[in-house]
């Protein structure tokens, strides 16, 4: 029996690393949250017109702010960092996670949204906000009203 515990407990621990570690959309930085520096690298990922030079990206985010030094790890991408929910990735964007930043990562869309127009009027729109995890989800929106990616 204690040879059936020690390995229970040696697989939980086994998958635990890979459950807990979900990337979570506008974490570039794969630090496992959504950071001032991930905005950071969202600006400079959309002032250097959209690159897919990491270390650039890394250097202009330095720039804007001093604490963001890299690495990046992943790019800004349609399918998983599109808050505002048109056909791109940009400024409306960028605006929705920094109010989303800026009210303490709220998770009430009208209060980020508020916040969100007063930074970029155009940002007239939530589809999803950021930390949202990242996945291949199949379950239907009907059933449980949250948005597969």
């Amino acid at each position: 029996m204690y040879r059936f515990w020690v390995i229970v407990i040696f697989l939980f621990f086994a998958v635990l690393p890979s459950v807990s570690s979900a990337a979570i959309a506008g974490d570039f930085d794969g630090s496992g949250s959504v950071t001032l520096e991930d905005i950071a690298y969202y600006m400079a990922w959309f002032t250097e017109g959209g690159t897919t030079d990491k270390q650039l990206i890394a250097l202009t985010a330095s720039g804007l702010y001093k604490n963001a030094k890299g690495p990046v790890v992943r790019l800004p991408n349609l399918l998983y960092d599109n808050f505002f929910g048109d056909n791109s990735i940009g400024l409306k964007d960028i605006a929705i996670m920094m109010a989303w930043f800026t009210e303490g990562a709220s998770l009430d869309f009208s209060v980020v949204l508020d916040q969100a127009v007063i930074l970029y009027p155009p940002a007239n729109n939530i589809y999803k906000l950021p930390a949202t995890p990242i996945g291949d989800s199949t379950v239907p929106v009907t059933i449980t009203g949250i948005q597969p990616d």
